[in-house]
């Protein structure tokens, strides 16, 4: 079941997750506006800015 607060969360990266893991059968429930968005939205994790390359530079200078 995706509530409309999943809206908030979910992009294209994580449905593609949910509906390649199922072996049998997958069956969503919820607003189908929260799934186009989650399509129209791409990947949230791609443009994220973590700072992790220069975090392990940082670190690999401390070595």
């Amino acid at each position: 079941m995706l509530p409309n607060e999943a809206e908030k969360m979910i992009d294209q990266t994580l449905l593609y997750t949910v509906s390649t893991r199922p072996s049998e059968r997958l069956v969503m429930m919820g607003d189908e506006s929260v799934i186009e968005k989650a399509i129209k939205v791409g990947s949230r994790a791609l443009n994220r800015a973590t700072f992790l390359r220069e975090k392990i530079n940082l670190a690999f200078e401390l070595i």
